[in-house]
């Protein structure tokens, strides 16, 4: 993070734990805004000594980067465990709201999909959808071009 330079966590190979990003490195300090931050992603917030003072000529992108009390919000969503591992879960203005109140991560599912065979790429949207007099979402999945037609069909099919 350009904002944040060099870098916000780290941790020795020795000592890593799977999956995160590491801690807080020296003199910086890093938390979670969320009410239980080892089980409810919350977004990273970080300040130290290597943290921007501002942007450049632009006052009110500094205001919504920093706070007042010098905390930088990165837009990172992540949960941070007791020893203070932190484990990125997805960007703040990519997570989707199903209708359940649940959040999804699209990353999350994106990784797992690019890693099957024969994916080269994938991409997570929610699509909302009105059936008759229902108003109702699907998540929507788009693959590699050889599933195009596929999905053009599926949605041509929704739409009638």
């Amino acid at each position: 993070m350009t904002e944040c330079g060099p870098i916000i966590c780290y941790e020795d190979w020795s000592r890593f734990k799977p999956g995160s990003c590491g801690k807080a490195v020296p003199r910086m300090e890093v938390k979670v805004l969320s009410s239980d931050p080892e089980n409810i992603p919350g977004e990273i917030v970080c300040r130290g000594p290597n943290v921007m003072l501002g942007y450049y000529k632009n006052e009110e992108a500094t205001r919504e980067a920093i706070d007042a009390d010098g905390w930088l919000h990165t837009g990172d969503l992540a949960l941070m465990d007791a020893e203070g591992n932190i484990t990125i879960k997805g960007r703040s203005k990519n997570m989707l709201l199903g209708s359940s109140g649940q959040n999804i991560y699209p990353e999350e599912i994106e990784d797992k999909l690019n890693n099957m065979p024969y994916v080269a790429e994938s991409i997570i949207v929610l699509i909302f959808v009105i059936f008759n007099v229902f108003f109702t979402e699907i998540l929507g999945v788009f693959l590699a071009e050889q599933f195009v037609q596929m999905f053009t069909g599926v949605i041509q099919f929704l739409c009638a």
